[in-house]
């Protein structure tokens, strides 16, 4: 066959050495196993072993040995995931999707591909992040993860790096695994049971898969750090509670009191201080009844298949189908609302108003049915007698969910009651039957439809040119349509306990791309990449890189690349309509006129005043543009082996959200970004000083201007011993950041936000991994340990503490001789270590859920079985 053979293990565990991930101590060294492959970060086919640019590659062992059963709890815990990356969670608009997020840049910077082909964004986020709980795990052979920028290779969003998932082709036989997840404290239990078909035959194969995984949810209330608490008499003594239990306000929000007899039975009893507001209100454990993650169920099909038309000709068909259903829980939905004193149930004689939990209507469950097919359908082979590859594909791709969210309340429905008297703002769980009557007229469902539409063709050739050279050129073209509706009550900010505005927008791109690798010598190699995107929604951008690879010795080897690249506006930000706010600003560009014209006395005098504002798309957004370096250096002898590698990545123009008082400040410097307005009255002219009039509304949607620069060191170091008692193998994986400075603005200081200064959270600088490994004939013993480093929290009185995490693997093929059988056992964090919480601000769901395990200690069993193979 001509085809380009697929990666054996062998093939894996020398590119593991080489690019110092983990190691598949099954494999065995065979030098005529090194089949030149495509491998991410390239595509021009070569030793794997031989990239010219950093990557990790982790195998199907490795990842059988992690006793993760999910993709994205894989991708999680690498070192370059370096802030960690969402996760599915409760009471979020992202749902319960994941994310992979490589240097902490942000998920939508890194490129996701299956089988060397992009995974377009979830329309759950309206980015190119893309979702990786509908990958299932068991279709996967290896992950390549590539930790340089590559939009020369990629295109748009390789900025941060790229994740190329490869899956199982070429299997013959039969093989079913099951197994599960019960860890020792509450929650997260899970199952999951897989299958694999596959027929070798005279001119091809084929393969079927499927997967089932199911995984609980975890309750805020089943962890001693999230749960709600009461500690003292003040809402400031408390973690989880929230004043929106039933508590009422004076219009000048100068007075607070609790409203009816605040049954501790149902709230959290009455508290001082709500809001810093004098008086007392009375409270909500909200947190005893919310989930910290959301319920994740799973079901994967996929196919692969191949066969051979002639000697020179292949034909291919790649898809996979997944359904996800998952749920999520948050407490009785909560809101302001005016009482008027001429309510029936107003026993104070005026006007208040209510910040008020509908603990009648129940809590809110939002629930979601996903679905994704792809398929891809492609034609490879060889021309004529030339050395000349080519591979022509076309891809469709659908994504589509359908959300739903009960137990809501419609805001002017229950204002309405309210001042009729039918709905008991004081007892909301009063059996009268004009207030059920109430409950029922006022509780919606609200709805989201959710859907992505992408469609692509393309083709790459590549061969051989002087010498040892190689080149390799390409296009692609794709169309993209997605939609995220929102119902009607959203829409007119009309519903208490939820928020958010639809979007959806459609783009076409195309692009060129080529490469070139020019052996100079035979020890030393340049390879130039470049790539032409255009885009129909907001232009076209040019990426170039430039990678060199260089072997003064057998044992060492030194490399380095430079690069530019770009990031799409995301079709969200393009598009979003606008979403109406009232905000806060100090005019001090009026008032500076005013001041200069005698109108004021000092500047202190300028008022502050709320002012109405729209934020949200913006159709004049630019591409963000990156610069970013990469030098290292290997040393590999075959049994040890070491690399270190720096780079630096510089962010410009990055989509971001002015506030009210820098849109204040570049309308007095007459730089307002594009699609920025300012609408103010007539101005006048006082003492022959124009004073510009005063502010009406503002348009304030995305708009480019951010920057960002980070840099570190990646460090790899594998150690392989053979002896009479079995094979030993030691990894470390350590990711250190020198440098993340991040400017909003042009107009406001650079921020450092590894060291907090600035007032912000801060991020932690180090991830280490390390493994070891022991292998005897059919049995392996593994070892794993995560470390995070320590960093501090907003206030900086506190640093969320280092944390370190051991997992424990037993592996057994054939137990007892017994033909077929493989059995799989071990602990995840096996000191039950409980994630690091800010002893200062408390429990912040968006720091520990995207770095830390929460499931605490997990036993883990699986049982595999395959024969025929």
């Amino acid at each position: 066959m001509f085809r380009k053979k697929k990666l054996t293990l062998a093939v894996t565990a020398a590119a593991t050495m080489a690019s110092f991930g983990s190691i598949n101590v099954h494999a065995q060294e065979d030098d005529a196993l090194l089949e030149e492959v495509t491998i991410v970060g390239s595509r021009i086919p070569r030793e794997i072993s031989d990239a010219p640019s950093p990557v990790t590659v982790l195998d199907a062992v490795d990842i059988k040995l992690s006793g993760l059963e999910n993709t994205a709890d894989v991708l999680r815990q690498t070192v370059y995931n370096s802030f960690g990356s969402f996760r599915e969670r409760s009471g979020s608009s992202f749902g319960q999707i994941a994310q992979v997020d490589l240097r902490g840049i942000g998920a939508e910077y890194t490129a996701v591909l299956i089988n060397g082909r992009r995974v377009p964004g979830s329309p759950f986020t309206g980015t190119s992040a893309a979702d990786l709980n509908t990958i299932p795990l068991s279709a996967i052979e290896r992950m390549e993860i590539l930790t340089d920028s590559a939009s020369a290779i990629y295109g748009a969003d390789a900025i941060g790096g790229v994740v190329n998932v490869v899956f199982k082709d070429d299997f013959d036989g039969f093989e079913f695994e099951i197994g599960g997840e019960r860890p020792t404290e509450e929650g997260a239990d899970s199952e999951h049971f897989s299958f694999l078909w596959g027929e070798n035959f005279d001119r091809g194969n084929i393969m079927i898969g499927g997967e089932y995984f199911d995984r609980e949810a975890i309750s805020d209330a089943d962890r001693d750090y999230s749960r709600a608490s009461v500690f003292g008499t003040s809402f400031n003594d408390t973690e989880g509670v929230s004043v929106g239990g039933n508590t009422g306000f004076t219009p000048a929000f100068d007075e607070a009191f609790p409203l009816g007899t605040c049954d501790e039975s149902l709230y959290a009893g009455v508290l001082t201080d709500p809001f810093g507001v004098p008086g007392s209100g009375c409270g909500f454990a909200y947190a005893n009844i919310s989930l910290q993650t959301g319920n994740l169920e799973r079901k994967s099909l996929f196919l692969n298949a191949d066969y051979q038309i002639n000697d020179q000709t292949e034909v291919y068909v790649n898809t996979r189908y997944t359904n996800n259903e998952t749920s999520g829980r948050y407490a009785p939905a909560v809101g302001f609302f005016p009482v008027p004193a001429s309510s029936p149930f107003n026993t104070r004689g005026e006007d208040f108003d209510a910040f008020h939990r509908f603990v009648g209507h129940g809590n809110r469950n939002d629930t979601n049915d996903i679905e994704e097919i792809d398929i891809v359908l492609g034609v490879e082979g060889k021309i004529g007698d030339t050395s000349i590859n080519y591979d022509v594909y076309a891809q469709a791709y659908n994504y589509q969910s359908d959300s739903r969210g009960n137990t809501y309340v419609q805001a002017s429905a229950i204002a309405a009651a309210v001042a009729e008297g039918r709905y008991d703002v004081f007892n909301p769980l009063s059996t009268d039957p004009v207030h059920l009557a109430a409950v029922e007229e006022t509780g919606i469902e609200l709805t989201r439809d959710i859907e992505t539409d992408y469609y692509a063709f393309g083709a790459n050739i590549d061969g051989q040119a002087f010498g040892d050279s190689a080149w390799s050129a390409g296009f692609e073209w794709a169309d993209e349509e997605y939609q995220d509706i929102y119902d009607e009550f959203r829409e007119n900010f009309d519903v208490l306990g939820s928020s958010g505005n639809s979007a959806s927008g459609e783009r076409s791109r195309w692009a060129v791309f080529g490469e070139y690798n020019w052996a100079v010598t035979s020890d030393w190699e340049v390879i130039g990449a470049a790539r032409y995107d255009d885009f129909d929604d907001f232009g076209s951008e040019f990426s170039p890189q430039i990678m060199t690879r260089y072997s003064p010795h057998e044992y060492l080897t030194f490399r380095a690349s430079v690069g530019e690249g770009f990031k799409a506006p995301s079709l969200t930000n393009l598009n979003a309509s606008l979403q109406e706010s009232f905000d806060d600003i100090t005019d001090l560009y009026r008032c500076e006129a005013q001041l200069a014209a005698g109108q004021l006395a000092d500047i202190s005098e300028c008022p502050t005043f709320q002012v109405r504002n729209f934020q949200g798309g913006n159709p004049d957004l630019e591409a963000e543009s990156s610069e970013s370096f990469n030098i290292g250096a290997i040393f590999d002898n075959g049994t040890f082996s070491a690399s270190v590698d720096f780079y630096n990545i510089e962010i410009e123009n990055i989509v971001t959200e002015l506030s009210l008082a820098q849109v204040n400040t570049r309308e007095a410097d007459g730089a307002l970004p594009s699609g920025t307005v300012v609408t103010r009255g007539a101005s006048s002219v006082v003492n022959g000083v124009t004073i510009p009039g005063a502010i009406i509304d503002i348009e304030n949607p995305f708009t480019n201007g951010a920057v960002l620069e980070i840099e570190g060191l990646d460090i790899r170091t594998n150690l392989s011993l053979d002896s009479d008692f079995g094979t030993w193998d030691l990894g470390m994986q350590w990711s250190h950041l020198l440098t993340y400075d991040e400017k909003t603005a042009s107009d406001v200081p650079t921020e450092d936000l590894l060291d907090s200064e600035d007032g912000n959270t801060g991020y932690p600088e180090d991830r280490i991994n390390t493994n070891i490994r022991w292998s005897l004939d059919d049995l392996t013993v593994s070892w794993n340990t995560q470390y995070i480093s320590s960093f501090e929290n907003v206030s900086e009185t506190a640093r969320y503490a280092s944390w370190v995490s051991h997992d424990l693997t037993l592996n057994w093929f054939e137990p007892f001789g017994a033909k077929g059988f493989e059995v799989t056992a071990g602990v995840k964090n096996v000191t039950n270590r409980e994630a690091s919480i800010d002893p200062d601000g408390g429990y912040n769901d968006s720091v520990v859920l995207q770095l830390y395990s929460v499931a605490g200690r997990v036993p883990f069993l699986t049982f595999n079985y395959r024969f025929g193979e």
